[in-house]
């Protein structure tokens, strides 16, 4: 986290799921887009259970040990494990009549009217960006004068708006991976055959194995201030160092490296990078939810450049849907 702000662990996770396939039918039409839903016709949808726990630390994280995901209408679901409860205020959920208590961030919500929702399953949903779902703590006051912080309800699902390309390029047996950090970020990467094939969202802390990676590297300085702070606050562990992130982002395909600026790509056939957002904007130290660097990653041979640069830019404004 290199001295970052970090959300609670109880709200990241680190999931791991093998693919399945199944037919969605005419007469589970929250899960159908509209045409499938006027024309009576199935839907495909990508699920699988899987193993789960928090992205740091020793617990279950806020979908526990043995999720369960859903891909459907560009929608990434996770469902909890059976009997765990996570329990938030009522106005937080996607559905509730209440959302006007959503919390106000002064100015850090985005305007979401121009959001297309055309052949999302559950478009009736509030489409509502991460910060507007929690700044976890303290709890942000309510916009209005109705307070209904004080009701709570168990959390049934997490989804995040990934558009349409996973779907494309997903098959049955597929290992799919899915990761929320301490900043809030979110990233997930597919493997076939125990050959990674595309990784989309935040970038590693360092290079991964496989014939490609994307990662931040930092450099070390002396905290001015450690002697100071340790005198102040003795109960508390003090850094000697700072780690500050570099300009660039670091990529690499086999044995050949590049440094990334916002929107630069990487074209080595049959691999295919590309930089949505680097961290040259972040401030050392930062917070969570901060905008962060973004890239996406994998075989155009099996999902063409354009699809893995729109999965990329999709994640620069994550939506998410609780419910």
């Amino acid at each position: 986290m290199h001295g970052d702000m970090a959300i609670s662990p109880d709200l990241t996770f680190v999931c791991e799921f093998a693919v399945e396939e199944f037919l969605l039918g005419a007469t589970e039409g929250l899960n159908f887009s509209a045409n499938a839903l006027a024309q009576g016709t199935q839907e495909r949808c990508w699920s699988g259970s899987g193993e789960g726990q928090a992205s740091f630390g020793k617990g279950e994280g806020l979908v526990g040990r043995k999720p369960a995901f859903k891909l459907s209408g560009g929608w990434l679901t996770l469902m909890p494990s059976n009997g765990l409860q996570r329990a938030f205020p009522a106005r937080w959920f996607s559905d509730n009549d209440n959302q006007v208590c959503e919390p106000d961030y002064s100015g850090n919500d985005r305007d979401l009217s121009s959001v297309s929702t055309e052949g999302l399953s559950g478009a009736w949903f509030t489409l509502m960006p991460t910060r507007a779902f929690e700044r976890a703590f303290p709890a942000p006051a309510p916009r209005f004068s109705n307070d209904y912080s004080s009701t709570k309800r168990d959390l049934s699902s997490f989804s995040v708006l990934v558009g349409q390309a996973l779907d494309k390029l997903l098959r049955v047996g597929d290992r799919l991976r899915i990761e929320r950090d301490a900043n809030g970020d979110f990233r997930y990467a597919v493997a076939r055959d125990s050959e990674a094939i595309l990784s989309v969202g935040s970038v590693a802390a360092a290079d991964t194995e496989g014939a490609f990676g994307v990662w931040q590297e930092h450099d070390s300085y002396p905290n001015p201030n450690a002697e100071q702070l340790k005198s102040k606050f003795p109960q508390f562990s003090v850094a000697a160092e700072i780690s500050v992130h570099r300009e660039y982002v670091t990529a690499r395909v086999n044995d050949q490296t590049f440094r990334l600026d916002d929107n630069d790509e990487v074209d080595v056939p049959p691999y295919f990078i590309f930089l949505a957002r680097s961290n040259k904007n972040v401030p050392v130290p930062s917070f969570e939810f901060t905008p962060r660097a973004v890239h996406g990653a994998g075989r155009m041979d099996l999902l063409g450049k354009e699809w893995i640069t729109a999965a990329a830019q999709q994640q620069t404004a994550v939506q998410i849907r609780m419910l």
